[in-house]
């Protein structure tokens, strides 16, 4: 489909050399537009395009099963979840890595990006410390959650869980214990931004 397209742009250019200088860029335009009406392949072109353009114009919102997904906005940040903007965060860099489901917030991501279990398992309570905190503003998260997605990520390591919880308590506000909520601390939450720059990087 995309050959004949190749050659068809080819005897464009070779046809726009015999125009005046300062007439070119204008021929080329007529003429591309000519071929994208006329080919399957333009028509696929310029099908994705408006497609985009109106993806863009609904504030990149779709309809999936009745449910919106949409982008984060600043209102949808609670007041105190804002101050982790104030952390070399920006909002476009929660976008990258979130979006919002009806009320739910889902990453963007597979990958979390470290090879250690016991790093992939902090990495998910503090995922799971944010999508809590931005409505609600209280950066906790349920540790039984964070050890089902542990177990979606195939990083679960039964015998060390709690050990992982331990060796990172800067983190967190209060010791782990089997079953419990646990909340970040102001160092956890430094973390939990830099860690949302290093997921969309």
């Amino acid at each position: 489909m995309f050959e004949k397209l190749e050659q068809q742009l080819k005897k464009i250019i070779e046809l726009v050399k015999l125009c005046p200088a300062n007439l070119q860029e204008k021929c080329f335009e007529i003429l591309l537009v000519k071929i994208l009406d006329d080919t399957d392949a333009g028509k696929t072109i310029k099908n994705e395009k408006q497609k985009k353009e109106v993806q863009e114009e609904q504030g990149e919102m779709k309809e999936e099963g009745g449910a919106k997904e949409e982008e984060i906005k600043l209102n949808d940040l609670h007041v105190k979840a804002r101050k982790l903007l104030g952390q070399n965060l920006s909002l476009s860099d929660i976008n990258n890595a979130f979006y919002k489901d009806g009320e739910e917030i889902k990453p963007l991501f597979d990958d979390l990006k470290s090879s250690k279990i016991s790093e992939s398992q902090i990495k998910l309570a503090l995922i799971e410390a944010f999508k809590n905190g931005i409505k609600t503003g209280d950066f906790k998260f349920d540790t039984t959650v964070v050890k089902q997605q542990c177990e979606v990520y195939k990083c679960y390591d039964a015998g060390n869980f709690a050990t992982y919880f331990k060796n990172r308590k800067d983190l967190f506000g209060e010791e782990y214990t089997r079953n419990s909520v646990m909340s970040l601390s102001s160092e956890g939450k430094k973390e939990l931004a830099n860690l949302i720059k290093d997921l969309v990087s």
